[in-house]
């Protein structure tokens, strides 16, 4: 909030005292007839504060306020109704205009009852710091053009989750800890390129990335954690979502500690038998997951079966669109070398393409261009639409789906209605100064971010 500070002068005082003396005389006498007294002012008075606060004015040029790589797309949002032609990219050093380009493809957006504009400067390259201007919104917040953003926001993300992860106490949350263990094994799988060993972590400097050491101390933490009582701790809800992330990590570090990759695998095996042993699977669609992840691993017909029990269902494409755990199932079952039903393996990748098409399709009606705007949610939905594009981009790459996961960055990082950038702190329209929740300080969707992240890091698109 703003604050405006305004001082009574003592000619406002003396008009006052005029008001008020006339409103007296009027009511039944004369002002000659009326007792008053005599105000003496005094010269050195400085006069009355007042604070005033007054609300928080969103800017109509809606920008990414962290910024764009020399060759990325780039695109503002202009929000209002028959707005001017042209918009203007000014240097914020100099003041210079830069760029001149024109505000195209006027939308009615009924989600939020307004007119939005987009306008591209794509052509601009040259690296500095910039802000736009129009004549009828008036300027936007700062940006920059520069190399690396999407490295150095890999990186910091990482170094926000690895702090979080350090302050983790008490009785542990076993599936969100599993979904972020789960979210950093997925991103390093796919996308190892992007991450580096030298974030400052205590194995920094062994050979591995520091994303999956991490990965590493969280399933450690859960393994040597009371979590469950003993008789208990494979038999809970959440056993055998345990085992599907333990035989997840056991593939990921199967060349990097054998040791660690066999006691986890064994691990998941001993959490499956327990569960089943104990009547405890076919917990929802948990048990299709761990088949997965299990057979991905060992190549046991046993765990394929309940795949293809699932595989046969007739709801099973209503899950793949609406469950997680059949969805990263199939992708899994999608990765494995081994031995797979050349049919159902058709079948999962029409799927993955009509549910990606899906949400592109989303995304390029959208006057945001985004698949959903994510502000009721917290972004829950938009993260979950992210995961599956970004899977897709990297069994088929297609740039249209690339530039899309770059959109929706560029969305949470302030081209979005509320002009905040909910990911940076280091913005004038940062989350911190508009006293909104960022996403790198909830760990579970700043490991999906990482993961959205990692595919545009690793391609270097940035540069």
């Amino acid at each position: 909030m703003s604050s405006y500070t305004f001082y009574l002068k003592k000619l406002v005082i003396m008009g006052l005292l005029l008001s008020l003396s006339g409103s007296v005389a009027s009511c039944g006498a004369s002002s000659a007839e009326i007792q008053t007294e005599h105000w003496e002012l005094d010269e050195n008075f400085e006069g009355t504060e007042v604070e005033i606060e007054v609300p928080k004015q969103i800017p109509g040029i809606l920008t990414d306020q962290v910024g764009f790589g020399p060759a990325s797309d780039k695109a503002l949002v202009f929000k209002g109704e028959k707005l001017p032609g042209k918009f203007f990219i000014l240097d914020s050093e100099s003041g210079e205009t830069v760029y001149t380009g024109e505000i195209v493809k006027s939308s009615y957006n009924e989600e939020l009852d307004e007119y939005d504009n987009l306008g591209y400067f794509s052509d601009l390259d040259k690296k500095g710091r910039y802000h736009a201007y129009s004549d009828a919104l008036g300027e936007s917040y700062d940006f920059s053009i520069r190399d690396g953003i999407y490295e150095e926001l890999t990186d910091q993300a990482c170094k926000m989750l690895f702090d979080a992860m350090e302050k983790e106490s008490g009785q542990r949350d076993v599936r969100k800890d599993c979904r972020v263990a789960d979210a950093l094994l997925m991103a390093y799988e796919m996308n190892k390129g992007a991450f580096s060993d030298d974030l400052g972590i205590q194995e920094s400097g062994n050979g591995i990335p520091d994303i999956v050491d991490k990965a590493r101390d969280e399933v450690k933490g859960l393994l040597s954690d009371d979590t469950y009582p003993e008789d208990e701790k494979y038999t809970a809800k959440d056993g055998l979502y345990f085992a599907a992330i333990l035989a997840k990590i056991s593939v990921a570090f199967s060349d990097l500690d054998t040791d660690f990759s066999d006691d986890c695998l064994q691990r998941a095996q001993n959490a499956w038998d327990s569960c089943h042993e104990h009547d405890a699977g076919d917990v929802e669609t948990d048990e299709f997951y761990a088949a997965a992840q299990l057979y991905r691993a060992t190549g046991v017909t046993q765990y394929h079966d309940v795949l293809l029990k699932f595989f046969k269902r007739e709801d099973f494409r209503e899950l793949f669109n609406s469950d997680d755990n059949v969805f990263m199932g199939s992708v899994s079952y999608l990765s494995i070398s081994g031995d797979t039903d050349l049919e159902i393996c058709n079948m999962l990748m029409k799927a993955l393409l009509q549910r990606a098409e899906e949400i592109a399709g989303r995304a390029s009606n959208s006057t945001y261009l985004v698949s959903d705007l994510g502000l009721d949610d917290g972004f829950e939905k938009m993260l979950s639409d992210m995961k599956c594009l970004t899977i897709t981009d990297h069994v088929i790459y297609n740039h249209e789906y690339t530039t899309i996961i770059e959109d929706h960055i560029h969305y949470l990082m302030g081209r979005n209605p509320k002009a905040v950038n909910f990911v940076t702190r280091d913005t004038e329209g940062s989350y911190e100064n508009a006293g909104e929740e960022g996403i790198m300080e909830d760990p579970e969707k700043n490991a999906l971010l990482i993961f959205m992240l990692s595919i545009l890091a690793g391609t270097g698109i940035d540069n």
